[in-house]
């Protein structure tokens, strides 16, 4: 007999909260894993760090593809073009360089470097950087533009190039360099005209 107040399983509602029924496992087998608690899903750590590897692979895969076979396909079109639009090709660009650097240092009154610039012969001439700079005196550049280039080829020995500048005290006039191969890729200043009108 169960005491007055205790309620028996006769006197229960069929659907209370109170107790639930015990865990039964389907029928044929074990029961599901249950999942740990406050880990698992998408967002989790271990989801997170691999997820992160997998995109370090995968940007680095496609560094190397551009690397090591997008660029060289790219710089070989490029040199070509420079070689077949540019009269004298590569050549010509390294003498472009070499005058534009010495116009520069020039303009900036780097006495210094445009006279490392120059030819061991030219050096000789002109004695010093700072005799250079007392050459220069007031017809310093202050821009110019290459226009004619002679005919420079891989086995050319020296190059010319005539162009138009302007120099202090608003004078025009006209620019002269003469350059004499020293190395296979390398181009010194031989000798230089600027002339004020």
């Amino acid at each position: 007999m169960n005491p007055p107040n205790v309620p028996g399983p006769g006197n229960l509602p069929p659907d209370s909260t109170q107790n639930p029924p015990p865990y039964m496992p389907p029928p044929g087998g074990t029961p599901p894993p249950m999942r740990p608690a406050g880990g698992g899903g998408l967002f989790s750590g271990r989801n997170i760090v691999i997820g992160l590897i997998a995109l370090a692979l995968l940007c680095a895969c496609t560094c190397g593809v551009i690397f090591f076979v997008v660029l060289p396909r790219v710089g070989s079109n490029i040199a070509t073009q420079l070689q077949t639009s540019a009269p004298g090709g590569l050549e010509t660009l390294q003498v472009a360089a070499v005058g534009t650097d010495f116009m520069t240092r020039l303009k900036n009154s780097d006495w210094t470097g445009a006279y490392n610039l120059c030819s061991p012969n030219l050096k000789k001439e002109l004695g010093s950087a700072q005799q250079l700079g007392t050459r220069i005196g007031n017809v310093q550049p202050v821009d110019w533009t290459f226009q004619d280039f002679s005919a420079i080829t891989p086995t050319s020995q020296d190059a010319q190039i005539d162009g138009t500048a302007h120099f202090t005290g608003n004078r025009s006039g006209t620019v002269r360099l003469v350059l004499d191969r020293v190395a296979p890729n390398q181009w010194q200043i031989s000798g230089f005209n600027l002339n004020p009108q």
